[in-house]
């Protein structure tokens, strides 16, 4: 409900010393200029997850401070390699060469995202750099015409509503990139519910999503969602389990990043899904808020922050 407030009280015990504020108050403002207008009037002080389509509308306002920092969130579009023809690496390959991705995440985030290099986001501890997919829909027709499709294929998308900024656009980007060279995607976008519901049941063929590592470790990513057992999305590879459950259970640390470069490059050169962007947090601020922090983390940190004339 617009206008319900989450309040709460600070803990005079906390780990790292007692907040400077005695309270927060949180406001589900649902729409995107309600929030920004509830900013610029000073009904809000914090302001954050700012669709890149919105920035100017914060950005260089009176008294409002906007910044953006590195975060270990990213899009992801997973195949099911259950269902045919993601089953054949040939195709996954064929999708991901057929994607201007440089192109449309200039275009649709800014400053605001840049093309992934791994599976995992830049910054988290363990990610790789690996060479990026060319666009190059020549190779993608020719990739396909090996796999038995000539002449493409129908398929389906799903994204949950609202899952991410500018998945619909993103989403139609690809979409789009797709039919040049012969392969129609039905979209799906879902209510969030119903997207869980069928992510869960594996009740797709490709599924667009963010992720966050909340750790900042690429364990929490990579031997969460990739090992066999896991069975998020179809692909089960006994190597790369070994690597990533080998990564995970190392102490030491100079073995881990070479461990995870090899689990990474199998993700990628077998096109478990696509990895379109690293995203940036931003935020607006204004001027009487202090010391308010953005982690990698994407969870805003309250506890040093003090505001003036409270």
């Amino acid at each position: 409900m617009t206008g319900r407030k989450l309040e709460l009280a600070a803990n005079a015990s906390y780990w790292d010393g007692a907040p400077q504020l005695s309270k927060l108050e949180f406001v589900n403002i649902p729409e995107v200029a309600g929030r920004i207008t509830a900013l610029e009037n000073g009904e809000v002080d914090v302001l954050t997850q700012i669709p890149p389509d919105q920035v100017g509308s914060v950005k260089g306002g009176d008294g409002i401070s906007y910044s953006t920092t590195p975060s270990w969130t990213y899009y992801f579009d997973w195949f099911n390699s259950n269902r045919k023809p993601f089953n054949d690496k040939r195709v996954r390959q064929a999708m991901w060469h057929a994607l201007n991705l440089e192109g449309t995440i200039k275009d649709l985030f800014g400053d605001l995202a840049t093309v992934a290099q791994a599976p995992l986001a830049q910054g988290v501890i363990g990610a790789p750099k690996l060479a990026l997919y060319s666009y190059d829909p020549a190779k993608a027709k020719q990739l396909l015409t090996e796999a038995g499709y000539p002449n493409g294929f129908s398929t389906s998308m799903q994204w949950p509503l609202e899952g991410g900024p500018n998945i619909r656009a993103l989403a139609q980007a690809m979409i789009s990139d797709w039919a040049k060279i012969g392969v129609t995607v039905k979209p799906l976008e879902k209510e969030r519910a119903q997207w869980l519901e069928d992510f869960g049941k594996l009740n797709w063929d490709m599924n667009l999503q963010t992720n966050v590592t909340g750790t900042g470790d690429a364990d929490y990513t990579l031997a969460r969602l990739y090992v066999c057992s896991a069975k998020r999305n179809g692909y089960c590879n006994p190597a790369l389990d070994k690597l990533l459950l080998d990564a995970r259970s190392s102490v030491d640390q100079s073995e881990r990043p070479k461990l995870y470069q090899d689990a990474g490059q199998i993700l990628w050169t077998d096109a478990v899904g696509i990895f379109p962007a690293d995203l940036a947090s931003n935020s607006a601020v204004r001027s009487r808020v202090r010391d308010f922090t953005m982690p990698p983390s994407g969870r805003p940190l309250f506890a040093k922050v003090t505001v003036s004339g409270s």
